[in-house]
């Protein structure tokens, strides 16, 4: 049984190609984040990949997902992340946003991030598609909840900068999940 993240991004192109090229790859490719030391299932190059989470048909709630991955990863590979995606989703509680959780769910993942994923130069935060289609129909309510994001991150980062007076923030901005660049290249 494999034990570890797991992903749906498509494997390297070149990985299939044939041996000097597989060979190739994995001098940038590694298998990374197994969980309690075992090796990792997911071929990742921190100089160009993005870790996302986000939700997931048929697995763990997205909070749970992101908070077992900070706590049983390898921390020294966790802080070569570079570019970490994470889906609105972690700050709410099922379908249902309250303001207050989301708020304090976004303090202990900007608390993991600070602590653990050092190496981080982009934080890209991710609208959750369903509330992201319910309110398609008007650009007013996508303003609303772009706002809303941005104030919920601003207002977590300063509280995060104030208890890490070292951690100095990546940029970070809101971008849709289609408008993520592609996993397959």
């Amino acid at each position: 049984m494999t034990v570890g993240c797991m992903s749906s991004a498509p494997i390297p192109v070149n990985l299939h190609v044939c041996a000097e090229s597989r060979l190739e790859a994995l001098q940038t490719y590694r298998p990374s984040f197994g969980f309690a030391r075992g090796p990792g299932q997911i071929l990742f190059n921190p100089e160009i990949d993005i870790m996302y989470f986000g939700p997931r048909e048929d697995f763990m709630a997205t909070n749970s997902q992101f908070h077992t991955c900070m706590m049983l990863c390898d921390p020294q590979e966790l802080a070569s992340v570079r570019r970490l995606a994470i889906n609105d989703a972690l700050f709410w509680i099922g379908s249902t946003y309250n303001s207050m959780t989301a708020a304090s769910f976004t303090l202990e993942v900007l608390r993991e991030v600070a602590t653990r994923m050092t190496g981080l130069e982009e934080l890209i935060f991710v609208p959750w598609e369903e509330e992201e289609e319910e309110e398609e129909e008007d650009g007013d309510q996508e303003d609303a909840m772009q706002g809303r994001m941005a104030r919920q991150i601003q207002t977590a980062m300063q509280s995060i900068s104030q208890l890490y007076p070292s951690w100095e923030p990546p940029p970070w901005h809101i971008v849709p999940l289609s408008e993520l660049p592609s996993m397959a290249g």
